[in-house]
């Protein structure tokens, strides 16, 4: 299930590691006495995810590791740090100034130090910008890791850590609970989590983190707790419903790691085509909990979507495709067919496919 906890940052649980890089443009290296005062920045804010999480009787262990902190690795233009991809660049160019082969490289590289820790990588820019999270596909087998950009805060000309921390926790599986949009249903559910939770650590109006806190909704997507309630639904922007109710409906089969435990498959229905073949499988005898898998003719590489409505919509969460991978699932014996009618290039883990039935 590649929808929560699927990076190289999983639950937020046990041993976790965040790997700091300071990066700069050539020209505008960081001030030694500024990266060092950032770096207890970094300290105080994993520090404080620590504390909040004993709140919640989970226990959290975090290792902090800066791999350049006498010198910067340098990037040509720092301000167009910011969308997937070029984020993907940047994570790979900046990887092979610390002598790895990439970004994927030096993730497998840590863990052989760190082979029981959560890791999430924060990029801390010597630039002022909107900080931001991104699942970074790298490597063959599209492992996936979680970077941070940390920008100092705009007009303020310092990193926050307030902000450290809040895209950490995104790294982790937590969301945006502010407003991001015009649209009257994602108003009324920012305005009403600023309500419940003014202190929300996800909503993010101060420094001062004395104030701030993590909510309980915010906890159960960082897997602090089993108890999700109905009316989480009304607090979050409704475009990130889908993965919030798949996790409602599922969360009892992940483990500590953050691992989709599968103790059953039964196989629902199988269409064999010419170019390969869909099979629907049911996971765990949970009628809520249902996969499709796609395979190419010839080819061992499987393609996975996963059906979150039964009402003739299903929305695929980061299903490993591509543009052109499921444009139909053709009709046999009187059979159904899909069709993906709308396209989104997953750049963050709550972007999705829809299918509709197709008659």
């Amino acid at each position: 299930m590649e929808t929560t906890w699927s990076g190289s940052a999983k639950k937020l649980t046990g041993n976790c590691l965040a790997v700091g890089i300071f990066v700069a443009q050539e020209g505008d290296e960081w001030d030694q006495n500024e990266k060092t005062e950032t770096w207890a920045k970094v300290e105080t804010a994993m520090g404080w995810i620590v504390k909040q999480a004993a709140e919640y009787e989970v226990e959290v262990n975090f290792e902090c590791l800066c791999l350049n902190p006498d010198s910067d690795a340098t990037i040509p233009d720092i301000e167009v740090v910011g969308s997937n991809s070029e984020n993907t660049e940047a994570a790979n160019h900046v990887a092979e100034q610390l002598g790895y082969e990439n970004a994927g490289n030096m993730v497998d590289r840590l863990r052989e130090d760190y082979s029981s820790h959560n890791i999430h990588i924060l990029f801390i820019l010597n630039s002022e910008n909107i900080a931001n999270h991104n699942d970074i596909n790298v490597g063959d087998d599209n492992q996936v890791i979680d970077v941070c950009m940390i920008h100092k805060e705009i007009n303020h000309g310092s990193v926050l850590v307030s902000t450290i921390t809040h895209e950490s926790l995104h790294a982790f599986g937590a969301i945006d609970l502010y407003q991001k949009g015009d649209d009257a249903p994602g108003i009324k559910a920012a305005k009403l989590a600023s309500k419940k939770f003014p202190n929300e650590i996800m909503i993010c109006e101060t420094d001062d983190m004395d104030v701030m806190e993590v909510s309980e909704l915010t906890a159960f997507y960082l897997g602090w707790h089993g108890d999700p309630k109905p009316w989480y639904r009304n607090l979050i922007d409704p475009y990130h419903l889908t993965v919030l109710n798949f996790l409602m409906n599922n969360h009892q089969y992940y483990n500590e790691e953050g691992d989709l435990i599968i103790s059953q498959e039964e196989e629902l229905l199988k269409y064999s085509y010419e170019e390969g073949e869909f099979v629907r499988i049911r996971l765990n005898e949970d009628d809520n909990l249902i996969l499709w898998r796609q395979t190419f003719s010839g080819s061992e590489e499987t393609y996975e979507f996963w059906e979150t409505d039964s009402e003739g919509e299903f929305h695929v969460l980061e299903g490993k495709t591509d543009e052109y991978a499921l444009l139909e699932m053709p009709k046999e014996n009187g059979g159904m067919s899909f069709t993906i009618n709308h396209f989104v290039e997953p750049t963050t883990r709550d972007e999705l496919y829809e299918m509709t039935l197709v008659e």
